[in-house]
């Protein structure tokens, strides 16, 4: 898999990271995600309240959390499954601490 990193970097910031796994049918496989930007976390937030539109929720982190790979190996549940968990890694909150004052 080729891909210009500087320009997904020009295009999407620099909080791009590289996903590279093995199929059980021994593909190797390579795709760039990007962390959620708050709009997407707030309509997957709302989609999944209803969860009949979960399936909805699913599409929108992928179609905005996936900049590069091979877009047609998605179709495989395999693959989907994967890079759809690894991308539900990404919705990470910063570390915090709170002190009564």
């Amino acid at each position: 898999m080729s891909y210009d990193l500087q320009a997904l970097k020009a295009q999407h910031g620099n909080k791009l990271s590289e996903l590279k796994f093995t199929t059980s049918e021994d593909q190797e496989l390579t795709f760039v995600l990007k962390k959620p930007t708050r709009s997407v976390i707030e309509a997957i937030a709302l989609l999944k309240s209803d969860s009949s539109k979960t399936s909805k929720a699913s599409k929108i982190m992928l179609a905005n959390c996936v900049v590069a790979g091979p877009m047609e190996e998605l179709e495989d549940g395999e693959v989907y499954a994967t890079v759809l968990e690894v991308v539900g890694k990404l919705f990470t909150k910063a570390s915090f601490e709170v002190k009564k004052l």
